[in-house]
């Protein structure tokens, strides 16, 4: 099956032709390298020829010199860009990888990787464009010799050499030495082609594609834009949840008291507007990083532990008379810590809106010299609660941060416990675990 996905249905019904269609694909890439070889054959033998021949010697030195100069403009189109994007090319067409394009200048070292991909494609090209057009015929001419008891065949071959009576008396003897190197050399080249068929696939992958360094890197943008995107998850769930909590405990508030209290409804109504512009802004920033693919951290919504006041009013202005108290600094902690407490925080409170059983809970926030604790309960709470986003978006905080948390009932009532180190409060990149 092709790496990108795309096979033909027939083929994917039908494993035996899916594996034939394979195989005629990794074939054709290697006769396209073995008809480009062809020239490359030709002029290694001239100059074999070249540097072999007796010639006087300044003719044989001008000779050598053409030689070395046509092998080196033959060696050039290797390191060239677009050979390696042909090869590229190729290996995506009929080895079904799909080679991501570089995305940067090719180095020393890329430009080499793709030099010993070409020059692999072209010997072992080379190598099946001989077995089929030479080796093969000749050894089915000789192995039909051999099984008629003619010798038309290997003596065709030994003229090629000299006249087989040079040979004397052992005319025979290398006629039978001929079919038997001529069968051994089909058979080397045949495996030669076939393992070459294995192997491209993956030096194409290892050669053309990205190196290691590169793929190191694009893994950690990926591993980046996986922990940003599962932070903004968390971010929309504990903003936007908040702000439809507190909307719809208004709204009922606002639909009761209308007629009798229209005041009241009034408040109840301004409540809701805040939260959804609220909401509003944090939903705009999300989709922006979405759909730019950037961090737009200049511009990003941010509240911390500074403002839990407001975040108090709004929880009692939904009905909960909450109880809070504060000890210690809250305004010095370090921002990432503060921001992550915060909606640590209103994750619990929207919790106890949702949940309690009773409208009354408890906040107490204080810190010592190296933790920040916050403590959340409100009477009963819901099973079900212990399954939800919410309470895990605040495992996954505390975790990030390097904290500690306790979440469950106890003695009647649901409590929320969390203490966050002070130091080295820095998020960290979340594990695979932890972003599941």
């Amino acid at each position: 099956m092709r790496h990108d996905g795309r096979v033909s249905s027939r083929s994917a019904n039908y494993p035996a032709l899916h594996t034939a269609a394979i195989i005629s694909r990794r074939t054709l890439f290697l006769l396209l390298g073995g008809l480009v070889a062809i020239p490359y054959g030709a002029i290694t033998l001239w100059g074999l020829t070249v540097f072999f021949s007796p010639e006087p010697a300044a003719s044989e030195t001008a000779a050598r010199a053409t030689v070395i100069g046509v092998l080196l403009v033959m060696a050039l189109p290797a390191v060239l860009p677009v050979t390696r994007t042909l090869e590229r090319a190729a290996a995506s067409q009929l080895l079904d990888q799909d080679i991501p394009e570089p995305r940067h200048r090719a180095t020393a070292a890329d430009v080499a990787r793709g030099a010993l991909f070409f020059a692999g494609h072209l010997l072992s090209g080379g190598v099946l464009v001989f077995a089929v057009a030479f080796l093969v015929p000749i050894a089915v001419t000789v192995i039909a010799d051999a099984a008629t008891g003619r010798d038309a065949g290997a003596s065709s071959l030994l003229s090629v050499l000299g006249d087989l009576g040079d040979f004397g008396d052992f005319g025979s003897v290398v006629a039978g030495s001929v079919v038997v190197v001529t069968i051994v050399a089909t058979v080397l080249a045949v495996a030669v082609s076939v393992v070459a068929g294995y192997l491209f696939p993956w030096s194409a992958r290892q050669l053309l594609g990205p190196s290691p360094a590169d793929r190191r890197a694009a893994a950690a943008e990926e591993l980046a834009k996986l922990a940003r995107r599962t932070e903004l998850a968390r971010e929309l769930h504990d903003s936007i949840g908040h702000a439809l909590t507190v909307t719809t405990v208004q709204a009922a508030a606002a639909r009761r008291v209308l007629a009798s209290d229209p005041d009241r409804a009034m408040l109840a109504l301004a409540e809701i507007e805040r939260a959804g512009r609220a909401a509003v802004a944090d939903l705009d920033y999300a989709l922006g990083v979405l759909r730019a693919g950037e961090s737009h951290g200049d511009t990003a919504p941010t509240r911390s532990l500074a403002e839990v006041e407001q975040l108090v009013a709004e929880t009692r202005a939904a009905g909960i008379d909450l109880s809070f108290t504060s000890a210690g600094d809250l305004e010095s902690l370090p921002a990432s810590l503060s921001r992550e407490a915060y909606r640590i925080t209103q994750e619990g409170l929207t919790n106890a809106i949702r949940h309690a059983s009773e409208t009354s809970a408890s906040l107490l926030i204080w810190r010592d010299a190296e933790h920040l604790h916050l403590r959340m309960s409100n009477p009963g709470g819901r099973a079900r609660a212990r399954r939800g986003r919410g309470i895990s978006g605040i495992r996954e905080r505390v975790t990030i941060l390097g904290g500690t948390c306790s979440i469950g009932s106890r003695d009647g009532r649901w409590v929320v416990e969390v203490s966050l180190p002070l130091r080295d409060a820095a998020p960290r990149t979340p594990s695979r675990a932890a972003t599941a």
